[in-house]
């Protein structure tokens, strides 16, 4: 077999380029485990190869050190070197642009080659203990269509190339992972509970806890911008702890501005749940008959409110100076924690 190229090498239980490597250090293939040799000349690009015939090839060398490569970055970054954060290229769930999105978020473990059902996948991450989303390295041949259909977690594809010559930027062939946002558009998220809770504030009023929904809209009247509520249908619980903005006249129910008291009909008006240009578009109102379920529910339908919002934003709707960007938290967002709703 020809000399070829091999792009990392492992040592003292890690995998190494050939610019980190030091000479008179012994250096191993990371497929076939045989001697390395580390060759720093001026012609070729500096580079590993096996001192003798090797047993693997370009191929299983390229994969095996991606696999290594993936696992190492994230247990670097797991040991605090944020340098080592590696991120994937995907679609924002939000603005629809491609960007480089975090990846690491809950996850607190990593090892190669775990086996998820009858699969085994290349690169599997842990979180709390349990095997939660997996990566696989495609080289030559990409994931099979059954498996694909079959696999129990969450995963990426990525081009072994690609983790090879960049290993802190994924980007995938296959995505299978649930949808998410970017950086961006998740600080606008975040940005529209601290700006309710500053419109509530303003107006002396207050954020009221599940079953109801809230949306900040701005007022046909005087242009303020208000709280808008919503909720389940068969919840009629309205009463002493309705909203302040929430009136009741002739049985009918009202959304008031605080400013200039414009009333208009609420409730569950479920075609504005359908309309992608209503505040409420894809909340699901859906009640609960326990307090977990009714929390659960909540939480679901204001991410999708929160995630309008943004939307508003890049549309136009909402000029960027009206809108309170601030940081993501860490682990992502807790509605408990970000309203103060409590245990």
């Amino acid at each position: 077999m020809s000399e070829f190229l091999v792009p990392y090498a492992k040592s003292g239980g890690r995998v190494w380029t050939p610019e980190e490597a030091q000479k008179g250090v012994r250096y191993t293939c990371p497929c076939c485990e045989s001697d390395l040799v580390l060759k720093k000349g001026d012609l070729k690009a500096h580079h590993f190869a096996h001192k003798a015939n090797g047993s693997c090839s370009p191929e299983s060398v390229l994969h095996k050190s991606a696999k290594l490569l993936i696992v190492q970055n994230f247990l670097d970054w797991r040991a605090g070197n944020e340098k080592k954060n590696a991120k994937v290229v995907r679609t924002c769930r939000i603005c629809r642009k491609e960007s480089p999105q975090q990846f690491y978020d809950r996850l607190d473990d990593a090892k190669v080659e775990q086996w998820v059902g009858k699969y085994r996948i290349d690169v599997g991450f842990y979180s709390e203990k349990r095997l939660a989303v997996g990566v696989e390295v495609c080289v030559t041949n990409g994931v099979s269509q059954i498996k694909q259909e079959e696999m129990s977690i969450p995963f990426i594809e990525v081009s072994g190339r690609n983790i090879v010559d960049n290993p802190l930027l994924m980007k995938p062939t296959m995505d299978r992972l649930p949808e998410s946002a970017c950086d961006k558009c998740n600080s606008i998220v975040c940005g529209f509970f601290a700006r309710a809770k500053s419109i509530a504030k303003i107006s002396g009023t207050d954020i009221m806890i599940p079953p109801y929904r809230f949306a900040i809209v701005k007022c046909k009247r005087c242009s303020a911008y208000i709280l808008w509520y919503r909720w389940p249908v068969v919840f009629r619980g309205y009463g002493s702890s309705k909203p302040k903005t929430i009136s009741v006249i002739n049985g009918s129910v009202f959304n008031t501005c605080p400013f200039c008291g414009l009333a208009s009909a609420a409730g569950a008006v479920y075609q504005e749940q359908a309309d992608s240009d209503g505040p409420f578009y894809e909340a699901g109102m859906a009640y609960g008959s326990s307090e977990k379920d009714i929390r659960s529910n909540f939480q679901f339908d204001m991410e999708r409110i929160s995630s309008q919002y943004a939307r508003f934003v890049f549309r136009g709707k909402i000029s960027h100076e009206d809108v309170h960007q601030v940081d993501q938290p860490s682990g992502g967002l807790d509605l408990d924690q970000t309203l103060d709703f409590g245990s």
